[in-house]
């Protein structure tokens, strides 16, 4: 019984600034494994090694930050930078769409990991002073704690926010377009047949209309170029009219698993 109490106790005794940039450390950490698993992204190739990589070397910088080693704080501050500029394509679906798959991890990383920059920034800054000895950074009753309580308090309402809204955005989304003669389905990116239907076939001189009834921005591209939607964002849709006869394959670019065919007679 008295190891976990001393386990406490030197965990208690680390600087609250550390205590904080560790923990922010691993939320973004395993953050993204809870994305990889909400987007159906596999660990064990492609994309998913790279937030694999992500999540090792965030706990390690953790671990490294409990421990009060420097290399720690920079290491994590460096991953922290580079996470924020990788994902900063994600933002604006996140904050515009409550509804988008891991928009609440979104929403809540990128406060997080402004904090941790931040006190990652001014901990290395009075490393020499000692980070214990810097009232700012070793008391919750100081700035740093006012502003860690300031960014949670912003975490919790934007995740209350988004997960209130999102069942709401995914019915209207995906009841819209009814006039579409093929539409992208929820939760296209893990379903069987993602474009409904995945065979359409009409006559010369059709115009066939797409329709993204899902949460997660799309597109329709031609595997032999013949035409390409820009980015369909949820409840968009792309026409496009085919002179030509023939059988037509097309994917998604940015989820190439996504396959359908139009059928020209």
């Amino acid at each position: 019984m008295e190891a976990p109490r001393g386990l406490l106790d030197r965990v208690r005794a680390k600087p609250f600034a550390l205590l904080v940039i560790a923990l922010a450390f691993v939320y973004l950490g395993i953050g993204l494994l809870g994305v990889s698993a909400a987007l159906g992204i596999s660990l064990i190739g492609g994309f998913g090694l790279i937030l694999l990589a992500f999540t090792i070397i965030f706990l390690l910088s953790s671990a490294g930050t409990l421990m009060v080693r420097r290399w720690g704080l920079i290491v994590g501050l460096v991953m922290t930078i580079v996470f924020v500029l990788f994902f900063s394509f994600t933002v604006a679906d996140a904050f515009t769409n409550p509804a988008y798959p891991g928009g609440w991890f979104v929403v809540s990383a990128l406060p997080i990991s402004v904090l941790a920059i931040i006190l990652t920034l001014y901990s290395l800054l009075r490393w020499k002073a000692g980070v214990a000895k810097t009232r700012h950074l070793a008391s919750p009753y100081s700035a740093s704690g006012l502003l860690t309580l300031g960014v949670l308090g912003f975490v919790i309402a934007a995740m209350i926010l988004v997960t209130a809204a999102s069942p709401l955005i995914s019915g209207l989304v995906s009841r819209g377009g009814q006039g579409a003669d093929v539409r992208i389905v929820p939760g296209a990116m893990s379903a069987a047949v993602p474009f409904s239907p995945g065979n359409l076939t009409r006559p010369v001189n059709s115009t066939v209309t797409w329709y993204n009834g899902d949460t997660t921005t799309h597109t329709v591209t031609s595997d032999t170029g013949v035409f390409a939607s820009p980015y369909l964002t949820p409840g968009a849709s792309f026409s496009f009219k085919f002179t030509q006869r023939g059988t037509f394959p097309y994917h998604c670019e940015p989820h190439p698993s996504m396959t359908g065919t139009i059928v020209i007679t």
